[in-house]
């Protein structure tokens, strides 16, 4: 189920309840909710996302 609507239904569209709920911060549910994650019995479960860096080369002696 969609983050949002898990928060619709089981907390009345109240971030903050489903925050203490989850034990974490308000910022950090609205960051999940930015992520679109999901909640499968009762846990969250985000989208990894990779980022690849370049390597950073240095040519000096």
């Amino acid at each position: 189920m969609k983050l949002n609507d898990y928060i619709a239904e089981q907390h009345s569209g109240n971030t903050s309840a489903f925050a203490r709920s989850q034990h974490v911060s308000e910022s950090q549910a609205r960051r999940w909710l930015k992520r679109n994650c999901v909640v499968i019995d009762g846990a969250v479960y985000c989208e990894v996302s990779k980022q690849v860096k370049k390597e950073q080369t240095n040519d000096k002696p």
